[in-house]
């Protein structure tokens, strides 16, 4: 294994190179996090054709959990990292909520419902786990949280009923995928709470296992292994989504956080919209509509605001 990638599991010492460099990087690699995370909709979307949801997730959590297993171990054998792990119950907790529930549900909606319309839906789960963060975590409730979450909200109307009243999108489908951005956001509320001074190698980690086995406990028990049909995109899809977006997402999440943006680095996922809808008509030829953007961008606004809004609060209580 790579020195290089071994590098990005570890927190990087703040660069001596002039701050515009840095801030270069570490816009190039948010906006390239961001890519992988609005992508797995549509590589999804693909594995899909071939293979259930809990199956199909089950596999991709698998190989992931293997990478990051043979990931842990290389750097074990180069630092002799302590593989101390407090809160371990909680935090297997917020896996299963982060990625059996949140794409159990997911990939479920996405058998009726479009890709980029998932990909933009899910987008306002910054929103949603900051409004949560207000009671649950006693986070200070500000003017800029509220009209964050105002735009989110106008933003996920406008696309909502463009769908359901001119597309027919089945309510179903869309109320599944708010369930399962609500349990993203409570995983991510856990993860605040326990998570903060945790290796988040060894975080990232056990999260896949606990998907992994969970995933494979429900595939199992409904019989979906016996419905895959196995074909070269399907192969294609389950290295992309364990690979690029488990794996790969994960390690420049990793990163950004290493380089001192962990309270910021949610603002990338205001390009989530925008990715979401043009990828899925790149790869998928789904159709832009013009309410999809439009629907995106007070969306986009609300989670930039939010952002800046507790970074500059996190200054604040420095000073």
């Amino acid at each position: 294994m790579s020195q290089k990638l071994l590098a990005l599991t570890e927190p990087a010492a703040m660069p001596a190179k002039p701050v515009s460099a840095r801030l270069g990087k570490v816009a190039a690699v948010g906006t390239l996090f961001s890519l992988l995370w609005s992508s797995a909709f549509v590589a999804g979307k693909i594995g899909l054709q071939s293979a259930p949801p809990f199956a199909l997730l089950a596999m991709r959590f698998g190989l992931a959990s293997l990478c990051l297993i043979a990931l842990l171990a290389a750097r074990h054998r180069r630092r002799r990292v302590p593989l101390r792990l407090e809160h371990a119950g909680i935090l297997v907790l917020a896996g299963i909520l982060n990625n059996t529930v949140y794409l159990g549900l997911g990939w479920i909606a996405l058998q009726t419902v479009p890709a980029g319309f998932a990909a933009l839906l899910t987008s306002v789960y910054p929103l949603l786990t900051s409004a949560l963060a207000i009671p649950l975590l006693r986070e200070r409730a500000t003017w800029p949280k509220f009209t964050g979450l105002a735009l989110g909200a106008a933003g996920v109307t406008m696309v909502v009923h463009h769908h359901v009243s001119t597309a027919g999108l089945a309510p179903l489908g869309i109320g599944l995928l708010l369930l399962g951005v609500l349990a993203l956001a409570c995983g991510t509320i856990l993860l605040k709470r326990t998570a903060a001074h945790q290796d988040f190698l060894l975080v990232t980690a056990l999260q896949t296992i606990a998907g992994a086995v969970s995933l494979t406990v429900l595939a199992g028990a409904t019989g979906e292994f016996h419905a895959i049909h196995w074909q070269a995109s399907l192969v294609g899809a389950l290295l992309y989504l364990a690979g690029g977006v488990s794996i790969g997402a994960a390690l420049m999440w990793l990163w950004l956080l290493g380089n001192g943006v962990a309270s910021n680095a949610s603002a990338f996922h205001f390009l989530n919209p925008l990715f979401g809808t043009l990828i899925a008509f790149a790869v998928l030829g789904e159709p832009v509509n013009a309410s999809d953007l439009l629907g995106g961008l007070p969306i986009a606004a609300g989670i930039l605001l939010m952002t800046f809004a507790r970074e500059a609060s996190h200054i604040r209580t420095r000073k």
